[in-house]
């Protein structure tokens, strides 16, 4: 594969990229200590294409278990998740509109059968399963991202947001340990103990900066839960499209 092909695919979107956020500090730090190397100056450039591939390919690995470790925490303190929540009838805010949507799903569901409303109260737990289930039937059915353009998005931004969090404790240590060493070099620079520009540490510093920034401020369980609800929301309005 190609790697702007690679690049703009599900699986680097949803995970490659936070995994190329975290790591930005150390990359930036690396750069610095390569900039004073003469010839290896430009080393991204003479990096063969398949090391770039293998970089991006791992990149996935690592940002994908962290955020999908996680998932079961956040939906537990979720109450479920948040494909099933709309399926319920227990606190459902328009119980009209979940009659509706059960009846729109029992005709692309075939023997499945949604529970009624006291059926779900009487036994929570089968009614979660079955709601699970027809969950994923749909997901099934829409998972042709040409034809549903939009769900594939709010999915990557999903799953995007949810790796950025589980990858958030050590990405932060990264982080902060990158731009301390990054000030130091520029200090020392600065001194005249190493001979380097100062500019270059002092920049990266600030790319560590912003990494910690981002992590700490974007990286939250209230930023997965809304891109997690946008995505059930465009699921639920897909099923009066199939």
């Amino acid at each position: 594969m190609e790697l702007p092909k690679m690049m703009d695919t599900f699986d680097f979107r949803a995970y490659g990229l936070p995994s190329l956020i975290v790591s930005s500090p150390v990359v930036a730090l690396l750069q610095v200590i390569a900039s004073e190397l003469g010839a290896a100056a430009q080393w991204w450039q003479v990096v063969p294409v398949p090391l770039w591939l293998a970089v991006c390919t791992l990149s996935v690995h690592l940002g994908h278990n962290p955020g999908k470790n996680l998932e079961p925490t956040l939906w537990a303190s979720w109450g479920g998740p948040p494909t099933t929540s709309l399926l319920r009838w227990v606190n459902a805010e328009n119980p009209e509109r979940v009659a509706d949507l059960h009846r729109t799903l029992a005709l692309l569901i075939g023997t499945l059968r949604l529970p009624s409303e006291s059926e779900e109260r009487a036994d929570p737990r089968r009614a979660d399963q079955i709601y699970e289930t027809a969950v994923g039937r749909i997901i099934a059915l829409t998972r042709d991202a040409g034809k549903y353009p939009l769900l594939k998005n709010t999915l990557v931004w999903y799953c995007f947001r949810r790796s950025l969090l589980g990858l958030r404790p050590k990405g932060i240590i990264i982080g902060v340990v990158a731009t301390l060493a990054c000030a130091i070099l520029g200090v020392l620079a600065a001194c005249s103990v190493v001979d380097m520009g100062i500019a270059g540490p002092f920049v990266a510093a600030g790319i560590g900066c912003v990494q910690v920034l981002v992590l700490a401020g974007f990286a939250s369980e209230d930023s997965v839960r809304a891109a997690a609800d946008r995505y059930a929301q465009e699921l639920v309005k897909l099923t009066y499209a199939l």
